[in-house]
């Protein structure tokens, strides 16, 4: 059986000061949050550098915060690094008043909840589309592989991969940094004549 661990990345060396800010900061924080590795002090919960250990693939979102995650789990390995695996733009208006940025980030959920509910395609959508196939074009036939990503594509992503087969393990998805959400595909037995 092949086995996905879709797993979000470390904190971010980049954080905000808990100011209000407008659309226009919002847009400011992200490109700065996008251009940060992981803070120096974080630390990977001990069972995800373990099953990094054993991973046969190890994939990565191509912004720092994500190749420094793949890094701080497998120090002795270097990732494959793709855009496809990029978080998802903020794609807020022009306007807007000033909000806590939690707000912002709350109002970017919801809208991508409702999207995935209605099923919207979007060109994120199409790339998440990409992004699963490419997953699954790199993920060992047995085995386990180590996607790290982003907590709202990695929505977008778990979604796709369903539909191409992969079963997301029950159990509570959590959001935080470093969470692992779980999928599995049974083993081809036609895929061995390759």
């Amino acid at each position: 059986m092949a086995r996905l661990l879709l797993v979000r990345h470390g904190r971010s060396a980049h954080s905000h000061d808990g100011s209000w800010i407008g659309a226009t900061g919002a847009r400011r924080f992200e490109e700065l949050y996008d251009a940060a590795p992981i803070r120096d002090d974080e630390t990977p919960p001990a069972s995800l550098i373990q099953a990094a250990r054993s991973a046969d693939v190890l994939l990565a979102s191509d912004l720092p915060r994500a190749i420094s995650s793949a890094r701080a789990i497998a120090p002795e390995r270097e990732p494959v690094v793709s855009p496809l695996l990029r978080e998802l733009g903020f794609n807020l208006p022009r306007w807007g008043p000033k909000l806590p940025l939690d707000v912002w980030d709350g109002l970017h959920y919801l809208l991508w909840t409702a999207r995935l509910l209605a099923r919207t395609n979007t060109p994120e959508t199409e790339r998440a589309t990409s992004a699963a196939e490419w997953v699954a074009s790199h993920a060992a036939r047995r085995g386990t592989t180590i996607v790290i990503t982003h907590g709202g594509f990695r929505r977008l992503l778990t979604a796709k991969l369903t539909t191409q087969g992969w079963s997301l393990v029950r159990g509570r998805r959590r959001y935080h940094n470093w969470s692992a959400w779980e999928l599995h595909r049974p083993h081809d037995p036609a895929a061995i004549a390759d």
